[in-house]
């Protein structure tokens, strides 16, 4: 097991003796200690503060209706019975390999997720920090895949509100109870990166509550994070809004090519329709089949309506 350590645990000066007296303070904390049981078992419940970075959102699925995020959780919560005395001032013992496995931690999970993995190259990406009153710090980096409920009925012009959802698995309201981390200097609990820019959506903004899950075993405490985004239209005019307007421009070529020059008219008509049938199935083809009629629905469909006209008018003239 691998320490390092934040703070002077002994008046020793010499590198060795402040290594062994902190081993000695960590071997004296864990001794006798349940990890079974949680802080205060007799007691209230459990605060546990969280606050979290959003290093990255990537790509939302709209045919799976999901979408994947990168996190740093990060939880607070005092475990009296990892006191220890020190005589640094602001002195933090600093944790690593897997000392998590033989301290209580909150059994904190996210709900609706599809997959969720915690990230191990090239070492375990968690911290933990123990203060001499009891207080931890728990900090670990998860990418997570959780469902959205996407309502696409102004597709592309849509905005979505997707969320994510924290509680205990094991724990209930009168055990764990989840808080956000409200900062001194009042910044969020939920950072977003700077520097996040994702290709077909922007980011508007992210809002956070807190809420009671009621279950048949009992009431769960839980904390929810909305993201909200616009999608950017800038993909659909390329792929789909500039064609279509350029096919029907060109089935109107056909009002000025001679009626007496039927083929022409004909194959340049059914060019078109047959063109716009296929970008209407290009355009639906990575949507899910949802009962409403989307926005690009009613375009595309106005486009496939003009393009037949056109046939419609050689008929008319015609005959």
């Amino acid at each position: 097991m691998c320490f390092h350590f934040s703070g002077q645990f002994s008046t020793k000066s010499t590198p060795a003796g402040k290594y062994w007296n902190s081993t000695l303070v960590l071997k004296n904390l864990l001794e006798g200690y349940d990890r079974r049981i949680r802080p205060g078992s007799k007691g209230e419940p459990v605060v546990v503060y969280v606050d979290m970075y959003v290093s990255n959102i990537w790509a939302m699925q709209e045919m799976n209706m999901d979408f994947t995020i990168d996190i740093y959780l990060r939880q607070y919560w005092r475990d009296e019975r990892l006191q220890f005395e020190t005589q640094t001032p602001g002195a933090m013992l600093t944790l690593s390999s897997d000392i998590n496995k033989q301290i209580w931690v909150p059994s904190t999970y996210f709900l609706a997720t599809k997959k969720a993995y915690f990230h191990d190259v090239t070492t375990d990406n968690y911290l933990l920090q123990v203060k001499p009153d009891g207080s931890l710090f728990y900090s670990i980096r998860l990418t997570i895949t959780t469902s959205c409920r996407l309502d696409l009925r102004d597709f592309p012009h849509d905005t979505q509100s997707c969320s994510l959802s924290l509680e205990s698995y094991g724990y209930q309201s009168t055990d764990v109870l989840y808080v956000w981390n409200e900062r001194l200097d009042n910044t969020s609990a939920i950072y977003i990166h700077d520097d996040l820019e994702l290709p077909q959506f922007e980011v508007l903004g992210v809002s956070r509550s807190a809420k009671m899950n009621k279950y048949n075993i009992g009431n769960h405490s839980s904390l929810v994070a909305n993201f909200r985004m616009k999608r950017r239209i800038g993909y659909f005019l390329i792929d789909t809004y500039i064609p279509s307007t350029i096919i029907v421009i060109i089935s109107w070529i056909s009002f000025w090519i001679d009626p007496e020059t039927a083929p022409a008219r004909v194959a340049l008509g059914i060019t078109t329709v047959l063109t716009m049938t296929t970008l209407i199935s290009s355009a639906r083809a990575n949507l899910p089949k949802v009962s409403y009629v989307k926005a690009i629905d009613w375009y595309l469909l106005l486009c496939l309506i003009f393009v037949f006209g056109s046939i419609l008018e050689y008929t008319c003239v015609t005959y």
